[in-house]
């Protein structure tokens, strides 16, 4: 994130890195959050996800993070936040998901992106995304 390493850490009473997948619904849809809490003036929360058709996507699939795309992505701190749901931000950049297995429950993937919105003092920039999970 902005050229520092990022992982999730810290204890808010719930996992800080967690993954939902239901393939009922929207034909499929996958969702992981995280969050980094280094101290009370240190908290960081990211999201990324598939909100439709995952069912339908051939593995290596690339997925444009673009503003108009069916994807989420979203990361605040204490400073701003960018959440999915907002029309004032700007995201651009991609996400790949190189694994998908049905049978051992696994999703892998790697994604960059550039999130931007009016207000804040920053520009987040996440490269060398990555995550590898069982679901």
């Amino acid at each position: 994130m902005n050229g520092q390493p990022w992982t999730p850490k810290g204890f808010n009473g719930t996992a800080n890195l967690s993954i939902n997948v239901d393939f009922g619904f929207n034909e499929g849809v996958f969702g992981i959050s995280s969050y980094r809490i280094l101290n009370s003036n240190d908290k960081s929360y990211f999201g990324i996800g598939i909100k439709d058709s995952l069912n339908f996507i051939s593995i290596p699939s690339s997925i444009d993070l673009s503003s108009n795309s069916v994807f989420v992505l979203s990361y605040s701190n204490n400073n701003c936040s960018t959440d999915y749901y907002d029309p004032n931000i700007l995201r651009a950049g991609k996400l790949t998901i190189t694994k998908f297995d049905k049978v051992n429950r696994i999703i892998a993937g790697i994604f960059n992106a550039t999130l931007s919105k009016t207000g804040c003092t920053e520009t987040f920039i996440i490269t060398e995304g990555r995550f590898d999970m069982k679901y």
